[in-house]
């Protein structure tokens, strides 16, 4: 079996970070329909996202720009990026500002 072929049978680990929790339970439900791909969790902040990747296996953080209270998903990328850089980050926002869009990628997002 080539290394492609492998990767593609690897369960994908991702954790789901918005301060909306029906955006979190449709995310997820979605997720979950999909074959390979496992929610590990959710965080409801930046400062929790960083908790769980301390304490928890992931591959894939979807993470929202802003969150109120606390650390935002730019924040919280840059702290997670530093210590664990292998984890992808893709940043979810309704704001499509050029300020915003510079802000994702200095941080680290991919």
């Amino acid at each position: 079996m080539n290394t492609v072929n492998s990767k593609l049978k690897k369960t994908v680990r991702i954790l789901v970070v918005d301060d909306h929790r029906i955006f979190i339970d449709g995310i997820s439900s979605l997720l979950s329909e999909v074959k390979n791909i496992t929610v590990a969790g959710f965080a409801l902040n930046g400062q929790d996202a960083v908790d769980f990747v301390k304490t928890h296996q992931v591959d894939l953080i979807l993470m929202d720009i802003s969150m109120p209270p606390g650390i935002t998903g730019i924040e919280a990328t840059r702290i997670i990026k530093q210590y664990q850089p292998g984890i992808k980050i893709l940043m979810l926002s309704m704001w499509k500002t050029k300020d915003f869009i510079e802000q994702v990628l200095q941080c680290g997002a991919d």
